[in-house]
Parts: C-alpha cells; structure tokens; sequence
C-alpha cells in the first residue's frame, strides 16, 4: 500500500511543489498536456520528470567532454 501524502510532506522528492506560472502558448501547453497524458501523468509530475532529466542529461554531457565512458 502507497503512503498517505500529508500537505506540505514531501514524498516523491527531496522538497515540497510550489506553484508556479510560465508563459505558453495554447499550442505548446496542448502538446505538453498530450504528453503527459500518453505517460499517464498530471502536466505538473510530467514537467517535474522532464526538468529533472534535463539535469541528468546534462551531467551526462559534461562527463563525454571530460572523457568519462557512457
């Protein structure tokens, strides 16, 4: 059985989701929301997981530059 989630307790991540705003256009926030919807994720856990590998892609970089293997 999952945990119970409690307001202001992380349970995925190290921290707590605050809400933000961004600028999009209605094309762009279809697309992301059809995104998440193919990974069966809400649009907030889907750009949390987007911009959580976009770190990891480019430590990943950095350590090709540096000649460490895949």
């Amino acid at each position: 059985m999952g945990k119970k989630r409690l307001k202001n307790v992380p349970i995925l991540y190290e921290g707590i989701k605050k809400k933000r705003a961004i600028g999009l256009t209605d094309t762009a926030y279809q697309n992301l929301q059809e995104a998440a919807a193919a990974e069966k994720l809400c649009l907030s856990e889907f750009v949390e997981r987007w911009a959580r590998q976009l770190k990891l892609q480019r430590i990943h970089e950095s350590a090709l530059k540096e000649g460490f293997p895949p």
